[in-house]
């Protein structure tokens, strides 16, 4: 299982990651800050599941995800867990996603982690 985790608080992505490697077998995560190096590392990886926070600099996580359903790589139709504390502002466009679902901050990890499981069909431990 191959995780892409977006966000740009470094605290919050060693939170997040050190959550899935504790949760799913073999679970590789793969971090980046921004839109912009979450879509790069798109263009190099097959993931089976995003995660990404909406409010970042550069590219924001709805114009990331809308540009990886667009492109016709192998992370089309990947799962995308968005995660961001201002649900009733996005919580609408991301709804005109395919294959997403969305969390918000404060994490209540046990909840994302359910949901990442649903997402990516992975049990969890």
């Amino acid at each position: 299982m191959k995780i892409l985790i977006v966000d740009d608080e470094d605290e919050f992505l060693e939170y997040l990651e050190a959550n899935l490697r504790q949760s799913f077998a073999e679970c590789e995560v793969i971090r980046a800050n921004d839109g912009r190096e979450a879509l790069r590392l798109c263009s190099q990886h097959t993931f089976t599941l995003i995660c990404t926070d909406i409010q970042m600099p550069d590219l924001n996580g709805l114009e990331f995800s809308r540009l990886v359903r667009q492109d016709q790589g192998p992370n089309r139709a990947v799962p995308i867990i968005f995660i961001s504390g201002f649900g009733d502002d996005f919580g609408s466009a991301t709804e005109q996603l395919t294959n997403t679902f969305f969390v918000d901050k404060p994490l209540r990890i046990a909840n994302f982690l359910r949901i990442a499981s649903l997402a990516s069909g992975a049990p969890l431990l």
